[in-house]
């Protein structure tokens, strides 16, 4: 391991699905330390309107997107999908 990275988190348990490889179960632990996430990660709010539907509410969500073309699609993606 080199200067700043975190310990093995030991095994992450897979299973195929009909949509690809998931992930089934993973140890316990912290996987990326605070410096990683904010390397990794940009932070993008998304707006849903409430039940009432008279007023939006703030979502803010972390999407990892190395191509900067695919933003939108994974924003749109998160909107379609619908609040937390």
């Amino acid at each position: 391991t080199g200067a700043g990275a975190l310990p093995d988190p030991g095994p992450i348990e897979l299973v195929k699905t009909p949509g690809g490889w998931r992930i089934d179960s993973l140890p316990n632990g912290v996987f990326l330390d605070w410096q990683q996430f904010q390397a990794t990660y940009n932070r993008h709010t998304l707006y849903f309107a409430d039940p009432t539907g008279k007023t939006v509410v703030p979502d803010p969500r972390y999407v990892a997107v190395s191509e900067p073309d695919q933003l939108a699609t994974e924003l749109v993606s998160k909107l379609i999908a619908g609040a937390r």
